[in-house]
Parts: structure tokens; C-alpha cells; sequence
């Protein structure tokens, strides 16, 4: 089994993480905090450090020690002093907890994993949240966690309802549900 398939693992380049900050820069030019929860090489958080500077906090995480690097060695060339990322699994973050902590307005960006888990099971995966039936699904639908139940849209429910009653956003870069 393919380990890039079951973490959905589709690098976002940077010129298309520069597009994205650009649109989210034209309504919104001030955060406390930026975070990308699945970080990747880091694409989302040095494009956001290079729109929107040192001021704010700049937070990534990802399950992948190797991108965990990546990503800091990123932040590092362009000298950004309050960039963290760390090593860390998605399903194990409280991220209601996480974003109260974290100084607003508060802005979630990146690309979540492009996997579904009808794909996840055809390849035998484990990268996958705790079933329930979080959106009120009924009969098969409730049994099963929905046969294309997709993952990006899981973790963007959590982290939607996860937000302080202060205010934050969250970015999602995809264009295309379907994936490459």
C-alpha cells in the first residue's frame, strides 16, 4: 500500500499557496495567528509569512517527521522568527482547545489529505478519524460513515466548529473534490 495515498499526501506548490493567500489577503490583511493543521513542506505557512509578515504566529503540523522538516527548513530560509511546526497527528489534537489558545483573529489554512474512505479501504488504510455519525445520517449511510464519506471534509467540519466565538476563518485551497 502506497503510504502517500492513505495520508492524502498531495503537496500543494507554492505558486498555488501564493494564489490562495492572495485571495484570502484581499478581504482579510490581519491575523494573531496562522495555522496550517496539515502542513505538508509547508507551502500555506511560507506563503502566508511572505503576504503577511513576522506579526503573526505561524503554526504547522504534520504526521510526516520528513515534511516536519521540510516545513521548518521553508520558514527558516525566509528568516520567520514565530514559526512552529511540529510533528503531530490531527485526529489527536483538540482543536477547540488549540485555537482558544491561540491569538486572534485566528486563520486555518492549507489542503487536506485528498482521500476519501471508500479510497482508504480499496488500499487497506488506517489514517482515519473515529467513525460517528457527526452528520446526522440515516440507515446505511449512519452504519457505514457513508461509503465516500470524504476526510478533508471531516477535518474542515472540526476544525469549523472548533473556533472561538471571537472570530478566525478557515481557508480551504481545494478546487477540485475529486483530487488529482
Amino acid at each position: 500500500m502506497s503510504r502517500k495515498k492513505e495520508y492524502g499526501d498531495f503537496q500543494t506548490p507554492l505558486s498555488l499557496a501564493r494564489r490562495v493567500v492572495a485571495l484570502v489577503g484581499q478581504t482579510d490583511t490581519h491575523f494573531g495567528s496562522i495555522i496550517e493543521p496539515t502542513c505538508g513542506v509547508g507551502a500555506f505557512l511560507e506563503a502566508a509569512a511572505e503576504r503577511f509578515g513576522t506579526s503573526p504566529s505561524y503554526l504547522g503540523f504534520d504526521v510526516n517527521p520528513n515534511y516536519v522538516g521540510a516545513a521548518r527548513a521553508a520558514l527558516a530560509r525566509i528568516g520567520l522568527p514565530k514559526g512552529i511546526v511540529q510533528q503531530c497527528d490531527f485526529y489527536t489534537v483538540d482543536w477547540k482547545r488549540f485555537l482558544s489558545e491561540q491569538a486572534g483573529p485566528v486563520l486555518v489554512i492549507g489542503n487536506p489529505p485528498w482521500i476519501t474512505n471508500a479510497g482508504m479501504g480499496v488500499i487497506g488504510g488506517k489514517n482515519l478519524p473515529e467513525k460517528s455519525n457527526f452528520q446526522g445520517q440515516s440507515g446505511l449511510d449512519a452504519m457505514t460513515g457513508k461509503a465516500n464519506f470524504d476526510i478533508s471534509e471531516w477535518m474542515l467540519v472540526k476544525l469549523a466548529e472548533a473556533f472561538p466565538p471571537r472570530g478566525g476563518g478557515v481557508g480551504d485551497a481545494r478546487q477540485d473534490r475529486r483530487g488529482p
